[in-house]
């Protein structure tokens, strides 16, 4: 009887340190698209009801477009409480175009053809990854992600289809008249 309650008196001390010391609200972060940015923090484990302050840090030529998950805005640090289980997601945008880039233009030979859709096709299926320039010109809505939309666009164009993306790229000219098409 003595042991019993000495073990359970234990186990009880046991989990009110670890309560105290890890907490029972774990906070999972992520980041788009990746090379995007950084959360701080990145995640962890917090208090019940604890506050902590969610900050999101732009990469150089990024800016921060605004938070979903459990927390929404776009103020770069949002205070959360940690009142259960939270995921948050960091969204940033590409803010400065590299010179001479054209929307559209995923392989910046200066013509929009059926290759630069392809290229556009497989980085939105995951088969490839391009590096920041090119995702940024297959990126013609502007909305930090490669997909079907986007294709369609850089195909339709280089079908001739229509003459221009008719959409404010952030940072690209409007026009697509600029690049010489085949």
């Amino acid at each position: 009887m003595i042991y019993s309650v000495f073990i359970i008196s234990w186990l009880e001390l046991f989990l009110a340190w670890k309560k105290e010391s890890f907490g029972n609200s774990p906070l999972t972060t992520q980041v788009e698209p990746l090379g995007g940015g950084t959360i701080e923090p990145s995640g962890g484990w917090f208090g019940d009801d604890a506050t902590v302050n969610i900050t999101a840090h732009p990469s150089s030529d990024f800016v921060f477009d605004g938070w979903s998950g459990d927390i929404n805005g776009q103020d770069l640090s949002v205070p959360m409480v940690m009142n259960g289980p939270k995921q948050v997601t960091a969204r940033f945008i590409f803010s400065q175009p590299a010179p001479g880039t054209q929307a559209g233009d995923v392989d910046g030979d200066g013509v929009i053809t059926h290759n630069d859709a392809e290229l556009a096709a497989r980085s939105a299926v995951g088969k490839i990854r391009l590096d920041i320039a090119q995702f940024q010109k297959a990126d013609v809505d502007s909305n930090g992600t490669i997909n079907s939309r986007d294709v369609l666009m850089i195909l339709r164009y280089a079908e001739g289809s229509i003459s221009s993306f008719g959409i404010r790229v952030r940072g690209l000219p409007r026009d697509s008249s600029a690049v010489k098409k085949p």
